[in-house]
């Protein structure tokens, strides 16, 4: 199972790293931008999420349009942006008046950009992780002369690994001649 996994994060990742590289080039060559929207709407609330790919980087955004009556108490509007290496968080709440006088909206808006560089590191450092953890497993499972589960140097020719209590599954070579290696 923790094979299998480890195959499904790697090519996921691989997967991330090359879509995440596609858009990038292509953001830099035709110096425009791609936008994905899904909307979600009922009778009082009304919200959007998007997903929007650009020059510097992916931006998730939410917004949530929620209609209260015009006599309720609201919180004033309030921003907050913060930003660093081309990451970005833009919390922003608002009451905007409505066509009908009774009911007023109140948005909520989520903006996060995450620029490509990190999206790029994260993805690369993911699929070496799982290929590197693949390569060990192989080469674990490839000697005979250690245990599968933890790795003891069983040429001793015990039954059982002294470590983990294992079963041994090396052959007992008792009467073979080893001969020394001449240089």
């Amino acid at each position: 199972m923790r094979r299998v996994l480890r195959w499904f994060f790697a090519v996921a990742s691989v997967g991330v790293f090359l879509g995440t590289a596609v858009f990038c080039v292509r953001s830099w060559i035709t110096r425009d931008s791609w936008q994905m929207n899904w909307r979600n709407e009922s009778k009082s609330l009304s919200t959007v999420l998007g997903v929007h790919a650009d020059r510097v980087g992916m931006s998730v955004v939410m917004s949530r349009i929620r209609r209260v009556d015009r006599a309720a108490a609201i919180e004033p509007p309030t921003t907050a942006i913060h930003r660093f290496a081309g990451f970005a968080l833009v919390l922003d709440s608002s009451a905007i008046p409505m066509r009908d006088r009774n009911f007023r909206s109140l948005n909520k808006i989520v903006y996060v950009r995450i620029p490509y560089w990190f999206l790029l590191t994260a993805a690369a450092l993911i699929a070496a992780w799982c290929f590197w953890g693949i390569a060990r497993d192989r080469r674990k499972r490839c000697n005979p002369t250690l245990c599968a589960s933890c790795g003891y140097d069983l040429r001793a020719g015990h039954d059982k690994c002294p470590e983990c209590g294992a079963e041994s599954h090396v052959p007992i070579l008792k009467h073979v001649k080893v001969e020394p290696r001449r240089l």
